[in-house]
């Protein structure tokens, strides 16, 4: 189907778009639109990547109309999306270290400065009105159920940075306020996601505060652990990682999130961060529940969350193959928003996400292709 290609005039945006008002407590979804299976998502699909419709039937991760079998028909080859043609690798990325949370702040040839929230989990986007702003050759959406695009124009080389698709492009995401005071706004230009990681091989060094792109896996001793991706065949469907994390003696399976985080509220006066806005960890509820009565003596934060309200508890340790991390602090969700929404979209069901929070004295290599994360401390190279 042809597109047509347009300037954004500031009312280029894709029609039907359905806003869904914001919810507030433990219910509320994890992060910003990115709970499955609602209008928010639908919107902010590409055609290409297009949800089946009510009528087609719901995809879930128990039915018999899999998200496996689903993605398999309409997500034609998704597994190889090839890289950025990379200037000279590894490439050190423009990146903005804020509370164990990670930006990528580029600039455009002609003068635009761009700043990009950094999150493993979710869709890619860039707001309508920063593309209208730096010109952007818009796309049209292809239905009322779909977002437009946009192209990116050309980047500084000395903030260069990898494209989501082989394209250039990024999904229009219609301007508006904040749905959930407890989940702000991050990136003022947009979002760079699941898309953007796949098929990449990546080292987030938090305590260096650096973040590269690598094309072979770079010289490490780290301890090496396996992400799980849901796949058919041979061919991945999404690039939501799943690794396994051993907390209270417990094995649990959890996304892999660079950008979960959560803004404080009255109730965190214990919770030490530069800011109000950190990176966290989510637990579902039932969890966080069951640590808190094993261990009355873990420290618990009510009405942590601004917004929420939700509780935060701080878990003295977390296992990640041979290597202990923590102390870290998870936030609370509701068991929905992981064993319902998030797990449709990844190989195992998960029960919560583990977050920047507990990587901060950590080197992370996390290689897409082989579907390998590497764990150590950081060293000076």
């Amino acid at each position: 189907m042809a597109r047509s290609r347009t300037r954004l005039r500031g009312t280029v945006r894709a029609g039907g778009v359905r806003r869904r008002p914001g919810r507030t407590g433990p219910t509320a979804r994890c992060w910003p639109s990115r709970v499955v299976l609602d209008d928010a998502l639908r919107n902010r699909t590409r055609a290409r990547y297009r949800l089946p419709q009510p009528d087609e039937g719901a995809v879930r991760f128990e039915s018999s109309t899999s998200v496996h079998t689903w993605a398999e028909t309409h997500l034609p080859g998704t597994t190889h999306l090839p890289s950025a043609q990379l200037p000279n690798p590894p490439q050190l990325l423009p990146a903005n270290f804020q509370a164990n949370t990670v930006f990528l702040r580029t600039c455009t040839t002609d003068g635009h400065e761009l700043e990009f929230y950094v999150d493993s989990g979710g869709g890619d986007w860039i707001y309508t009105s920063t593309a209208d702003e730096i010109g952007a050759v818009a796309r049209s959406a292809a239905d009322e159920h779909t977002w437009a695009s946009a192209e990116l124009p050309p980047l500084r080389p000395e903030t260069w940075i990898p494209s989501p698709q082989p394209d250039g492009v990024l999904l229009l995401n219609p301007d508006g306020p904040d749905p959930d005071p407890s989940h702000p706004r991050l990136g003022r230009s947009g979002m760079l996601r699941q898309w953007w990681f796949a098929d990449r091989i990546w080292e987030i060094d938090y305590p260096r505060k650096r973040m590269l792109l690598h094309s072979t896996i770079p010289p490490t001793s780290s301890t090496r652990v396996p992400l799980g991706f849901p796949e058919r065949n041979g061919t991945r469907l999404c690039h939501f990682g799943r690794v396994q994390v051993v907390i209270d003696g417990d094995t649990l399976d959890m996304l892999l999130d660079t950008g979960a985080h959560t803004r404080l509220g009255d109730g965190a006066d214990q919770i030490d961060s530069p800011g109000s806005v950190t990176a966290t960890s989510f637990i579902i509820t039932s969890i966080l529940r069951r640590w808190s009565a094993r261990h009355p003596d873990w420290q618990v934060a009510q009405r942590a969350e601004a917004g929420s309200s939700a509780t935060m508890i701080r878990v003295p340790s977390v296992r990640i193959g041979d290597v202990e991390t923590g102390p870290a602090w998870f936030t609370e969700r509701a068991d929905a928003n992981f064993t319902e929404h998030m797990s449709q979209w990844m190989d195992r069901p998960v029960v919560g996400a583990v977050g920047g929070n507990a990587f901060a004295a950590f080197r992370l290599v996390i290689d897409y292709p082989a579907a390998q994360l590497h764990i150590g401390l950081s060293h000076d190279s």
